[in-house]
């Protein structure tokens, strides 16, 4: 059995969602889906496995739906009432509402929280077997189409990256360029936080949720305003969707494109949008669930950290005998799995884990000195590698650098936007490396598997995401 990985920062409490959504939910909504999918989290690392044929029958299988443009608007209109449905919930933990509920109220609304995150994952968790499709259909393409490739891939719609940007540069406007760089008076500093107010979650993940800070504000408006690139960004920003669309128009006419070739690029365009929307709201969810969370661990004296590496299970538990297992909650850090199949899940914690984590155990050919990937943002770069797996890692990060990462998340943008070039194990065309390094014009190769082992700090490299290899120089 091959198994397709993904890693990233995780905590335990809010694997479920999207666990059960892959098998479970798929089903649900579109008449297949896996036959197991598996999350071992160790130490604040999150480890996804998927069976690779199992991806690609489901992929296929909801293609051929997607196909039909009339099945599109209804996920789509779908979605809509979803994110509704979220909206609200977010607003009741944004207003503060949530200090004042008792128990009894607190384990329904974290009821009601992780019934809408479970909804909305069931319906949106498409993206995962549907990219591993488009990317081997568009491999033979690349070549082909070479520049027009980046452009072909691009979702027509404003990433929710792009979105604050605009936000941020609106607020330039309001508060004016001087006085970002030389201080905010009070009325400055409450439009500035109306903006922080909105984007809290900007810079959330699997496994922190820290409030977006007025310092990252700051520092991103003074860089536009120092490098005197506010109006031309707004320009870009506001022109995004009219211009890629005209571009893509007119790529399709020139290049003669199959009808097939087509759709597909149609389908990718779907999947890119509702694939950053679910971002969104995915940042959103852990975000105010935090909160949500936090409130209910101090209501029985428990932190945040032993309620983030608690299962769902384990804090439905926790209403009802007042108390965690101070050893599944060790146990919920140190190594924890979560397994879902047709119609049960099974958990596993401590020494079960790690035995069970022995077959997807493989040895990495380190030997190389050139790696391959799925070209998704074109350009030629040549800089020091630096690994990022942590935030706490970005201060290594310099200007210039080559950023490799086992994927990236919006926490990342900062260092995207100073790389030289981008280079992930993980993800395809519609993944938030893919998306964020297109808008960024910054060369990008994601889906190397292999970038984070092989390569090491400080390598230099040539990253040919023309072609899609990144080839080690010293």
């Amino acid at each position: 059995m091959k198994w397709e990985i993904q890693e990233a920062p995780c905590s335990s409490y809010c694997v479920f969602g999207w666990v059960d959504a892959a098998v479970d939910g798929l089903k649900k909504h579109f008449g297949k889906g896996l036959s197991i999918h598996v999350y071992i989290g160790k130490k604040g690392k999150g480890y996804e496995y998927f069976l690779r044929e199992d991806l690609i029958e489901t992929g296929k299988h909801i293609i051929e739906q997607f196909k039909d443009k009339k099945f599109r608007k209804e996920i789509r209109d779908s979605w809509k009432g979803f994110k509704k449905t979220m909206d609200a919930l977010f607003g009741k933990i944004m207003q503060g509402k949530h200090h004042d509920l008792s128990i009894e109220e607190l384990e329904k609304l974290y009821h009601v929280f992780n019934a809408a995150y479970a909804e909305y994952y069931d319906l949106m968790m498409f993206a995962e077997p549907v990219e591993l499709v488009l990317d081997g259909f568009f491999k033979d393409s690349i070549k082909k189409l070479k520049e027009d490739f980046s452009i072909l891939t691009t979702p027509p719609e404003l990433s929710f990256i792009q979105k604050e940007k605009l936000s941020v540069i609106k607020l330039i406007e309001h508060i004016g360029k001087d006085a970002i760089i030389s201080g905010l008076n009070a009325d400055q500093k409450r439009a500035l936080h109306e903006h922080i107010h909105q984007f809290a979650w900007l810079r959330s993940s699997y496994l922190e949720t820290p409030t977006l800070s007025e310092q990252d504000v700051l520092d991103r408006a003074k860089e536009l305003v120092q490098n005197e690139v506010v109006e031309r960004e707004k320009k870009k920003i506001l022109g995004f969707e009219k211009d890629i669309t005209q571009k893509k128009e007119s790529i399709i006419s020139k290049s003669k494109l199959s009808p097939e070739t087509v759709e597909m690029i149609h389908i990718s365009d779907f999947t890119g949008i509702l694939h950053d929307e679910r971002k969104e709201y995915t940042l959103k969810w852990l975000y105010y669930c935090a909160l949500l969370l936090e409130e209910i661990g101090k209501r029985f004296k428990y932190s945040l950290h032993d309620m983030f590496f608690s299962s769902k299970i384990e804090i439905e538990r926790l209403f009802k005998e007042k108390k965690l297992d101070p050893q599944k909650i060790k146990e919920g850090f140190d190594a924890f799995t979560y397994i879902r199949e047709p119609g049960k899940s099974t958990e596993y914690y401590g020494k079960d884990t790690l035995g069970y984590e022995k077959q997807f155990m493989h040895e990495v050919d380190t030997d190389v000195s050139t790696i391959h990937g799925m070209p998704v943002s074109g350009g030629i770069a040549v800089g020091k590698v630096k690994i990022i797996h942590l935030t706490s890692q970005f201060p290594k990060f310099n200007e210039g650098d080559i950023l490799v990462a086992p994927m990236t998340r919006p926490d990342y943008v900062p260092l995207m936007g100073r790389a030289a070039a981008i280079v992930t194990d993980q993800g395809g065309i519609t993944s938030h490396a893919a998306i964020v390094s297109r808008e960024l014009g910054k060369p990008c190769v994601v889906g190397t598997k292999t970038a984070t082992k092989v390569l090491k700090d400080d390598d230099m490299v040539e990253v040919n995401a023309n072609h899609g290899w990144i080839r080690i120089i010293k």
